[in-house]
């Protein structure tokens, strides 16, 4: 089903265009991670420091770089930190509320009665935190098993067996469950994103206090070599 869905969002326009924009924005992010520029490369060849380290700073160096002094070290680790901690935290509940949550279904509230149902074609189901139930064509079929679903009203049977058991309304829900499975993978995706962005942002805080401190051990190590080769 999951498979199918993500074909179905494929095979659209949208999708089709989100996947190309996806694919472009990989090979952006993969040739500017390897970026090294002129004033650089000292940070390579004598540093030892890798370009994806030195670019997830969101830094441009140069030898010339002033050292931070204790209280900058602490404020950048401190709030980086802090960023970190916290995108982590939206990420880990935004994906949890997916894994729980209706991608593949359409979340209802039926008019006449207030119950809200989770739907989609040959199967209508209980939201999560509530009591489990399902209802399927065949249960709508069989009068002694949509009897014993007690948690629902007879209304809302009545609704939903009206959707499992036409074909036309199947077909509308079909479409409706696709769109709604398209719009939240198109959402997730651009969410997932802007979190993963300020995560690195807070990354690049901590790594721009380790990156200044070794140019500053540089700087000072060759001002010493300096002085010992004057006396």
């Amino acid at each position: 089903m999951i498979l199918d869905n993500l074909n179905t969002f494929l095979a659209t326009a949208i999708g089709g265009l989100l996947f190309k924009w996806l694919a472009g924005a990989v090979k952006s992010c993969w040739v500017w991670l390897h970026k090294v520029y002129p004033e650089e490369k000292f940070l390579v060849e004598q540093l030892n420091i890798s370009p994806i380290f030195i670019r997830l700073s969101h830094m441009k160096y140069k030898k010339s770089t002033k050292k931070y002094q204790k209280k900058q070290k602490i404020s950048y680790t401190t709030i980086g930190t802090i960023i970190i901690v916290l995108f982590l935290y939206f990420f880990y509940s935004f994906s949890q509320l997916l894994i729980k949550g209706p991608i593949y279904w359409i979340d209802y509230k039926v008019k006449e009665t207030n119950d809200l149902v989770w739907m989609r074609p040959n199967e209508v189901t209980n939201p999560f935190g509530t009591s489990a139930w399902k209802i399927t064509p065949e249960i709508c079929k069989d009068d002694d098993k949509i009897k014993k679903i007690l948690t629902i009203k007879p209304q809302t049977k009545e609704f939903v067996c009206g959707y499992m058991l036409d074909p036309q309304k199947r077909d509308e829900l079909e479409k409706a469950t696709n769109k709604n499975t398209i719009s939240i993978i198109s959402m997730s995706t651009i969410l997932y994103l802007a979190m993963l962005f300020f995560i690195s942002i807070g990354c690049g805080m901590i790594i721009d206090v380790y990156i200044n401190k070794k140019i500053t051990i540089l700087n000072e190590s060759e001002i010493e070599r300096y002085k010992q080769y004057l006396t």
